[in-house]
Order: structure tokens, then sequence, then C-alpha cells
């Protein structure tokens, strides 16, 4: 039926983001991170953009709140209410979710992904993504990037 409405394109990504959401327990979907949470904060919502247009990049909680200006902890306690995390605790599921869909999207070196979304070490974040994901970035991409690409 989706394919009907909306063409065979869009329906093939959603079956990839299904796909994704119920194959690992603690795998998140990887477009997840772009559903925005339900709040009307215009500065977390202008924050949440930045940090997604600038996920690549090193960032600091001093100049992200000089940046938008507001304190530390004013943009913390903001951030956190409106969106359930801290922003650095946001930065890095947006990042996760970004290297998830291009490891199930692309077939870029884990190491080049990996320095893409922002991470400087790739034993690190192989660490941090296994803790997250329960799997390590190329068994998620053999588990997830045969099922997902198009034949």
């Amino acid at each position: 039926m989706t394919e009907r409405f909306l063409g065979k394109e869009e329906a093939l990504r959603l079956a990839r983001t299904f796909v994704l959401e119920q194959a690992h327990p603690n795998a998140m979907p990887s477009l997840s991170w772009r559903t925005r949470p339900w709040h009307q904060d215009e500065d977390i919502l202008r924050i949440q953009d930045w940090l997604e247009q600038h996920l690549g990049e090193p960032i600091r909680m001093e100049e992200l709140a000089q940046r938008f200006n507001m304190s530390t902890r004013t943009l913390t306690r903001r951030f956190q209410k409106a969106v359930g995390d801290t922003p650095l605790g946001y930065l890095q599921t947006i990042r996760l979710e970004q290297a998830k869909a291009m490891l199930v999207q692309t077939l870029e070196p884990i190491s080049l992904i990996t320095h893409s979304v922002g991470y400087e070490d790739v034993s690190s974040f192989t660490k941090l993504f296994r803790r997250k994901t329960g799997m390590t970035p190329r068994d998620y991409r053999s588990q997830f990037q045969r099922r997902t690409l198009p034949e």
C-alpha cells in the first residue's frame, strides 16, 4: 500500500527503517534522531538543528552555550527539559544514528565513518557503538546491510 501511494523508493526506505527498528532490541532505528521530540522551545530546536548540522565537528558545552547566548547550566537545564537528554547525550545519539545509517547505506570504511561523525579514535567509537547497540560497527553493517539494500 505504501508503494502505491508514495512510490517504490519511499516504500523501500520505510522498509529499511522498520527492519532496523525490529532487528535488535538495542539497535535504534537509523532515522529516529531526525524525528523531533514534541516540544516548543524554539531556542532548543535551533540548538538541535545546529548540532545536527555540525555533528562531525568537535563540540564543547561552553562554546555551544556561548554560541546561543546561554550559560552552560541554563542550556543543560532547558535542553534536558525539552528533549529529555543533555546536549552532549543528544549529540552522541545523533552521531551514532548517522554512523548506523552510513554503515547500512554506504560501503565507506568504518574509520572514515567514525571520523565523519565526529569521533577521532576508532577503538573508542567501536566500544561506544557496541555498548549502545550490542554489536560492533562491522557486525552491524554485515547484519543490516544484507537485509536492507535493494536487490
